[in-house]
């Protein structure tokens, strides 16, 4: 769902945080052998909304006037408070250069299939710790080949 904030949007301090670069996110895997590929689900609503913001969120229906507890689609700083988040919770292996966050789209990437299983268990970790789910049926596990960013990745 989403909701009309253009009026909103206007008056909203702009978000300075940079989304990716996508050959950036390609340069990354250079070297790398064994990918899995990791969509999270219903993307923005990780977020909380910090409390005295959620009234702001309101939006009327037939039924009632509702506010999001979470971050909704079609705030203008959406994308780059989501994407700040993912980058913080992945920073570790994202610095290590064993992962690439792009918005929802994460990429395990490695040289061996020993190192490919310990870096997932470890995304695991940190996806349950922050409470993040994974829509599985987008999810590709261990390949050698896969497609990232509408780009054919492999070795």
């Amino acid at each position: 769902m989403c909701v009309d904030y253009r009026a909103l949007n206007k008056v909203l301090v702009r978000e300075n945080y940079p989304l990716p670069l996508i050959d950036d996110q390609l340069d990354v895997l250079r070297g790398k052998r064994f990918y899995t590929v990791l969509d999270l689900k219903d993307g923005f609503y990780h977020i909380a909304m910090a409390p005295g913001s959620v009234k702001y969120t309101s939006f009327v229906t037939p039924l009632d006037r509702f506010e999001f507890l979470r971050l909704p689609f079609g705030l203008k700083i959406g994308p780059q408070v989501f994407q700040r988040f993912v980058n913080s919770v992945m920073s570790k292996l994202i610095k290590d250069g064993y992962v690439s966050v792009y918005m929802d789209d994460i990429l395990v990437a490695t040289e061996t299939l020993e190192s490919h299983i310990d870096v997932i268990k470890e995304v695991f970790a940190i996806l349950v710790s922050n409470r993040l789910e994974l829509k599985l049926e987008k999810c590709a596990f261990l390949y050698t080949e896969v497609e990232y960013l509408a780009y054919k990745v492999f070795k």
